[in-house]
């Protein structure tokens, strides 16, 4: 697209992965809004070191990234018994945002 100035319409833009949603006008700022509430449901210091990672990744290359996702995950692993306690987070904080029926 950049090369050619081509457009591609929403629905090859999510079948390539350009998008990973298409939503109808109307509904676009609820749906906006949902994610961005989502995010900033997320543990902020967890959030601001995936930001640095993505900074230190969009500034390098091939296996430096990699190298650099590997030592992210290193410093983020949990042990098995805290997954369980994450994932009761993750469930709480789902229920917390659904709409009432």
């Amino acid at each position: 697209m950049s090369f050619t100035g081509n457009y591609v319409d929403a629905d090859t833009a999510l079948r390539t992965g350009l998008v990973n949603h298409i939503v109808p006008h109307a509904e676009l700022l609820p749906f906006t809004l949902a994610i961005a509430a989502s995010i900033v449901g997320i543990d902020q210091a967890t959030m601001r070191a995936i930001r640095a990672n993505y900074e230190k990744g969009w500034r390098t290359t091939g296996q430096a990234c990699l190298d650099l996702e590997h030592e992210a995950f290193l410093s983020w692993r949990v042990a098995p018994e805290q997954v369980e306690q994450r994932r009761a987070g993750i469930i709480d904080r789902g229920r917390s945002q659904q709409s009432p029926a």
